[in-house]
Order: C-alpha cells, then structure tokens, then sequence
C-alpha cells in the first residue's frame, strides 16, 4: 500500500500546485483591481486639485480686472478733465494781442498740466501693464493645468498598468515555481505508477508460486487422506485465493479510483482494514499536514465518499 501512497501523494501535489496557480492568479486580479481603483482615485484627486487652482486662477484673473477697473476709472476721468485743460489753455496761448503777464500764467498753467497728464498717463500704463502680466501668467499655468489634467486622463491606464507592473514579477515568480513542481511531481507520479505496477507483478510471481507450493502439499495431503474423506484441500486453498483477492481489490481499487469518478473505492477488506487506521498511515500524514486551501485542492481531486472516509480515520 505504500507504492499506491507515493502514486496518491505525487497526484495530489499536481492538484495542489494547479489550485495555486489558479489562486495565485484570482490574488493577482484583485491586487491588481485595487492597485488600478488606488492609481484612479489618486488621479482624480490630482485632477480634482489643478481643477481648483485653474478655477481659483479664473477668479483671480475677474478680480485683477475689475480692481483695474475701479482704479483706472476716476484717474481716466481726471485726465479727460485735464485734457480738456489743457486744450482751453492751449487756445488761449494762441489769442492775439495777449500780454505777456497773462501769457505767462498760461504757460505755468500748461506745464502743470502737461506735468499731471503726464504722471496720470504713466500711472495707467504701468497698472495696465502689470495687470496684464499678472492676467497672461494667470491664463499661461490655467493652460498649463488644464494640460496636466488631460494628461492624467489620457495617461491613467499607463499609470495603472506601471503599478501592477510592480507587482506581478512576484506572481510570475510564485506561477513558475508552481509549473516547475507541477512538472516533478508528474514526473514523481509516473515513476510511482511504474514501481506500483512493478511490484504487483513481483508479488502476483511470488502469489503463483505460493499456490503451486500449496497446490503440491495439497495432493500429498489429498493423497494421504482420501480414505478419510478430508476437505482440507479445497478449504486452504480457498482461503490463500480469497485473502489474495480481497487484499489486491482493496490496492487496485485505492490506485484506480481514490481520485475523481470512481464510485466503489473500498470493498470490504478496505472497510475492515481502514477502520483499525493500519493502512496508508504515510498517506495521512501529509493530509495532515496541508492548509486548508491545499487540503481542498486535494478533496476537489478525489472521490468525494473516499476522502470523507479517509479524512475521519
């Protein structure tokens, strides 16, 4: 029974390697799905920031006008008045006959003028234009941000996919590992078949040659009793023949159907012999020693009233 464990636990390995890998892809979707949800909520926060700054930018850009707009206002207003001064003073420098003491206060009177003009002008310029270089950088990073923020749309699948990347090396690590013992415990599998099916061949030699030792003590036996009538003959070797079959049954059956699809694991020489635990005791211990997730790989592989079975002994 030993070989038929060695067939049973080489099987169940491949399960339970196949199981991980199939684990260990459902643990890379979801680590993944999260990774992808996290990068998602990341850049909609960053979106959502430049978003405010380019509305915060706009708001700016409504102030700095109608602060320009107050300011410039009662200036534009004094100097049309000035203008206008100056336009009246202007005409009388150019009367006639105008004496000298008048023409001279004119003149204070024009350069004071042009003097305030002057200043006033200077004044709207340099606001304007500040104002317009406030406005332009206002308007260049509102460009600038809305940019970025079509970037992170166009680019989210790029960073989502450069994150998972960082992950997945190490579940390709774990899959590979799993191909490679998937690989040797095949291998170990059909070596265990060969020396199973080896050994039943030396044993069923060594069984024949048993009986035709048997058979020959029979008919000196058969011989020496034939005037008392005796069964002895018949009895033995109906006993030898029986506890063979009943022992390579419950074999043939474990090694050809413990696994999926089999129906009638035990016949009543396994019913009797499992019930003391004496039988593929190997085999129970490295039941033992499986989690919970590997344990279920092997109970998904087996006969479903055969693991139940085996598992309670």
């Amino acid at each position: 029974m030993n070989y038929v464990a060695d067939i049973l636990i080489a099987e169940d390995k491949v399960s339970i390697y196949k199981a991980r890998i199939i684990r260990y892809d459902n643990e890379f979707r979801k680590d993944s799905d999260s990774i992808r949800n996290a990068v998602k909520q990341k850049t909609e926060a960053e979106q959502q920031k430049k978003n405010d700054k380019a509305k915060a930018n706009e708001n700016d850009i409504y102030t700095l006008k109608q602060q320009q707009e107050e300011y410039l206002d009662p200036l534009e207003e004094k100097l049309s008045t000035l203008k206008s001064e100056k336009i009246k003073v202007d005409q009388q420098l150019r009367a006639l006959n105008l004496k000298d003491s008048i023409k001279q206060v004119l003149k204070i009177q024009q350069t004071g003028l042009v003097r305030d003009i002057t200043a006033i002008e200077k004044d709207i310029l340099t606001y304007k234009t500040n104002t317009k270089n406030k406005i332009t950088a206002l308007e260049k990073e509102i460009q600038q941000l809305k940019k970025e923020v079509w970037d992170l749309t166009v680019n989210l699948s790029k960073l989502q996919d450069a994150e998972v990347a960082k992950i997945k090396p190490a579940y390709d690590r774990k899959k590979a590992d799993a191909n490679l013992a998937i690989t040797k415990s095949t291998a170990d599998a059909a070596t265990a078949r060969s020396v199973y099916s080896s050994k039943t061949n030396e044993y069923r030699i060594k069984q024949q040659d048993y009986f035709n030792l048997i058979d020959k003590e029979m008919y000196r036996m058969l011989t020496a009793s034939q005037k008392v009538s005796c069964s002895i003959y018949n009895e033995i070797r109906g006993k030898v023949s029986g506890d063979w079959n009943q022992v390579t049954g419950c074999v043939q059956n474990i090694a050809a159907s413990a696994k999926p699809y089999g129906t009638n694991v035990f016949n009543s020489y396994c019913e009797s012999t499992f019930s003391d635990g004496s039988m593929l005791s190997g085999y129970k211990s490295f039941l033992r020693g499986l989690s919970p997730e590997d344990e279920a790989a092997v109970k998904g592989g087996s006969n479903a009233t055969w693991f139940e079975k085996l598992k309670g002994q």
